[in-house]
């Protein structure tokens, strides 16, 4: 072998290595960008994977004054919200003792809808359905389950441990239970001493005498 081609042979060899080192590092560039991918899509995976938001929706009726509000309520409390839970209940009003059911064939499908059940710890009452020191309980259509979060977005948030004023009407389905008269005009939170809410200016001095049987 002569010098000169000897001289062929370590060039050659040396571009050989320097393509070989070129291609690994493109190829770890490439790993890369998979891994940086993969991770985005495992993010967007879990953004995708949080549970689906139903909509819900229930029509109230609006009334004219506080005063016309408070002639409808079966409950006006002022309270402090203790506690809270869901059930799958029935919302088909039972029979009162005497009473007969339209459909004498069958009894109605008991269709249960998600309610959310909030303990109020009542600390004031403007009607006789409660008093000082009882628990009446409202109720709020939609909830969270494992699956599914079902939500009306006309629902005012109601936090546990703050004090609100509740215009509640009575509900057969649950004892000492009721719903809002509606949810923008029968909730007001208690700030130090005044009351704040959507729907009417009130006083915690009005509700002493806006209640008239």
């Amino acid at each position: 072998m002569t010098i000169k081609n000897y001289f062929s042979i370590l060039v050659a060899m040396m571009l050989c290595v320097v393509l070989l080192s070129s291609c690994g590092q493109e190829r770890g560039a490439d790993d890369a960008d998979k891994v940086k991918h993969t991770s985005a899509a495992q993010v967007n995976s879990s953004v995708v994977a949080k549970k689906p938001v139903l909509l819900i929706h229930a029509d109230y009726p609006e009334y004219e004054s506080a005063k016309a509000l408070a002639a409808k309520a079966a409950y006006i409390v002022r309270g402090k919200v203790s506690n809270k839970h869901q059930e799958r209940m029935s919302t088909a009003v039972p029979l009162k003792p005497g009473e007969t059911s339209i459909n004498l064939d069958k009894e109605l499908p008991e269709d249960k809808e998600l309610i959310t059940i909030y303990e109020i710890s009542v600390t004031e009452s403007y009607t006789d359905m409660a008093h000082k020191g009882d628990t009446v309980k409202l109720m709020t259509f939609g909830g969270e389950t494992d699956k599914a979060i079902y939500l009306d977005p006309q629902t005012p948030e109601i936090l546990l441990g703050k004090e609100y004023v509740f215009f509640m009407s009575e509900s057969r389905i649950l004892d000492k239970g009721g719903w809002l008269l509606n949810n923008s005009q029968a909730l007001y939170s208690v700030e130090k001493g005044s009351l704040e809410g959507s729907g009417f200016r009130l006083t915690l001095d009005d509700l002493k005498g806006i209640k008239t049987n």
